[in-house]
């Protein structure tokens, strides 16, 4: 529709600014940006030409130029509620992270939004301020409590803080949004697991059947088997999460460590944690020399 229009208009910048968005929905940013270049001759101070050459030019990974697009506005436009997001948003990408806090809560006083809210939590997080986070995510929820997005952020960082009981509840209320949404039936299968391990069977058999070819679930559901005392069956699975798990077999083989020991192969179980000891996950690597010392003398 750009394309068309350039050819019916070629002199009018709005036309060209069109053509401009089109081409960087595609992903065609020299395409885009040479429309952009184009519209500057005819109209150079037109600001919201300047608005998408920044918009561009952040989609294209230039941010410092992106940046200093921006800063060139008027500083009335500045100030709008778009672009505040629009700053809290580049901020962010460029790992300016109190900077975007200032613009993102400006941005959610001036026109509260799911996404605000989703990005200031990210962006306090990423400040190491958790709590803030929650509370920011926790807030928005009040006023929208059916807003899957932010649920299932706040989920997320709950999980990360280890607040599994929160987590639970969070999920279990995505759950009930989106019956569908494998994340959050796959993390109540693996936070249920022991605690109520029936309910979390029936999490990770829905999960399974929606993605029967998923790594991640094969490798839960193998672990809820392993809690309902069926070690054959979550051998089996184990073996079919391996097989897919690709960045994720190293806490596949970790987990299929328990399930060897019940069977009774401990010299297998023996194998998998020395070689576990070496991962460059520093996480599992300690787990894995931790149990070695206890279970086998290091």
């Amino acid at each position: 529709m750009g394309v068309a229009g350039m050819k019916l208009q070629p002199e009018d910048p709005r036309v060209l600014i069109l053509a401009a968005r089109v081409a960087a929905v595609d992903r065609q940013f020299d395409s885009s940006l040479d429309y952009i270049e184009t519209a500057r001759e005819f109209a150079p101070e037109y600001i919201e030409l300047r608005k998408v050459h920044a918009e561009v030019l952040a989609m294209a990974g230039y941010l410092q130029e992106s940046i200093n697009e921006f800063e060139a506005l008027p500083e009335e436009h500045k100030l709008l509620a778009n672009s505040r997001l629009f700053r809290g948003r580049l901020a962010l990408a460029n790992g300016n992270f109190d900077k975007a806090v200032e613009e993102l809560t400006a941005f959610q006083a001036l026109t509260p939004s799911s996404m605000g809210a989703g990005l200031l939590a990210m962006a306090n997080w990423s400040l190491g301020l958790r709590q803030q986070a929650i509370d920011t995510l926790e807030t928005w929820l009040v006023k929208e409590p059916n807003d899957a997005a932010t649920l299932e952020q706040l989920a997320g960082r709950q999980l990360q803080l280890d607040a599994h009981a929160d987590a639970v509840k969070s999920y279990k209320r995505l759950a009930e949004i989106q019956g569908n949404n494998i994340i959050a039936l796959n993390n109540l299968a693996w936070l249920l697991r022991k605690t109520s391990t029936e309910e979390a069977l029936g999490y990770i058999e829905k999960a399974d059947s929606l993605f029967p070819q998923n790594s991640q679930i094969k490798d839960t559901y193998a672990m809820v088997e392993f809690e309902l005392g069926k070690y054959d069956r979550a051998l089996a699975l184990n073996e079919k999460a391996l097989a897919g798990a690709g960045e994720y077999s190293d806490a596949v083989r970790l987990n299929r460590v328990d399930i060897l020991e019940a069977v009774g192969q401990s010299e297998e179980a023996k194998s998998v944690l020395r070689a576990l000891s070496e991962s460059s996950n520093e996480v599992i690597s300690a787990n894995a020399q931790e149990r070695l010392k206890a279970s086998y003398g290091g």
